[in-house]
């Protein structure tokens, strides 16, 4: 009968997550509570993780799951809680999952969630066994803002999202004031399961950028409406502060942009006026430019039409001599044609009477072109139109071709060009 009840004690035990171990062979039996350790909770996935050994739970139908690695559908996010719990940590999760919910959106949080948990006693405690010791810890509270500071952990509570946050570093809206600092004593690591007490008992000018939670979630709060009615009369209030302030910053703004719009209008004024002046002038250049290249072009064609007359005509004599039985004389010899190409000088031969000739210029056989080496102009022929150019035109190369100096006293060289193309013959190819 002693050993059936005992074998029951022990399953009770284990279920309750307890340990039963005989301390002497007296049959007297010990219970040991196991450790509390760390866990990290997921409230998206409702996963379990053991920090010490390394371990996940997670639920699958109506059954927890113990495992090393979790499977590939389920991922893990940074939105997490650190508990502590004694035994299973899955024992409590419907606890957990009200108090930590899953958020309707995935998005990234600014801080991490942590809180301490203690699981609840072992039902079955040895007689004898001295009671649990309380570990009370030191807080400071500043009412204004509604934040506790642990001095040993140096670390801050604040509400946030109908919640409590621990942090290190405050964020930069709340301001904390050290002259109406209130130093408690609280036994756990939250100190701010009484707050509707400290609140009560310290009141204390709230600050404009400390966060308020809900009236339904504060605990202890009686009249929620009155509570409401001076939370909108304070929200009216800072609002009208805001758009005085922000009216007396618009003022200045203003002149200052109407200044910068009339110094813009002014620039593009003269800026205007600048474009229209050297529009105007580059339209004056333009049809100056015109004009010159017109009568350039009229000239260009009067000379040769010039020099077409004057090689007809030298032409006929020469048709005409030969006819008679008389020897041609060069064109260059007719007064006519000396008067206008020679500079009034007769040649004869290319030489001026009584001198020695004072142009020269250089001979291509094979392309028949003149090169003036003083002025640098070639002459050409172009559909039997001796033309005058500073270069040549594509169809005529003059690379590696053999030339020829001829020293003449008249200005244009072509007017021998017979003699010099009988005398010098083209290549062969």
């Amino acid at each position: 009968m002693m050993l059936r009840f005992a074998l029951i004690l022990i399953g009770l035990n284990v279920l309750a997550g307890c340990i039963v171990v005989p301390s002497n062979p007296n049959g007297r039996m010990t219970v040991h509570t196991p450790a509390p350790r760390l866990y990290h909770y997921y409230p998206d996935q409702q996963v379990y993780f053991d920090v010490q050994r390394r371990v996940y739970f997670y639920r699958t139908g109506n059954r927890w799951i113990r495992t090393v690695q979790l499977p590939p559908d389920r991922t893990l996010d940074d939105y997490r809680v650190s508990l502590t719990i004694r035994g299973t940590p899955y024992r409590h999760h419907f606890r957990h999952r009200d108090r930590y919910p899953p958020r309707p959106t995935a998005a990234p949080m600014l801080e991490t969630v942590e809180e301490v948990y203690q699981d609840e006693p072992p039902r079955h405690r040895v007689r004898g066994a001295p009671p649990p010791k309380t570990v009370y810890h030191q807080y400071w509270y500043y009412p204004s803002s509604r934040i506790y500071y642990d001095v040993t952990k140096h670390v801050y509570y604040l509400p946030s999202a109908n919640r409590w946050v621990r942090v290190k570093r405050l964020p930069s809206r709340y301001r904390i004031d050290p002259k109406e600092r209130v130093s408690l004593r609280e036994s756990g690591n939250r100190p701010y399961v009484r707050h509707h007490e400290h609140a009560r008992r310290y009141p204390g000018t709230h600050h404009r950028h400390a966060v308020r939670m809900e009236p339904s979630k504060q605990a202890g709060v009686v009249n929620n409406r009155r509570l409401s009615q001076t939370q909108s009369s304070q929200t009216q209030s800072l609002a009208r502060n805001r758009e005085r302030q922000q009216n007396a910053r618009r003022q200045p703004d203003q002149q200052y942009r109407q200044n910068q719009r009339r110094r813009s209008r002014q620039q593009t004024g003269r800026q205007q006026q600048l474009r229209h002046a050297t529009q105007h002038q580059t339209q004056q250049q333009r049809q100056q430019n015109r004009q010159r290249q017109v009568a350039s072009q009229h000239q260009a064609r009067n000379r040769h039409q010039q020099l077409a007359q004057t090689n007809r005509a030298s032409s006929r004599h020469d048709h005409r001599s030969s006819a008679r039985g008389r020897h041609p004389t060069p064109a260059t010899a007719s007064p006519r044609l000396a008067s206008r190409h020679a500079g009034g000088h007769s040649t004869t031969h290319g030489h001026r009477a009584g001198g020695k000739p004072r142009h020269v210029f250089r001979y291509y056989p094979s392309s028949q072109v003149y090169y003036d080496l003083k002025r640098k102009v070639y002459y050409y022929q172009r559909k039997g139109q001796w033309l005058q150019a500073r270069a040549l035109p594509k169809y005529i190369r003059l690379h590696k071709q053999k030339s020829v100096n001829i020293r003449m006293s008249s200005t244009v060289p072509y007017t021998n060009h017979k003699e010099h193309k009988k005398k010098y013959p083209p290549e062969k190819r």
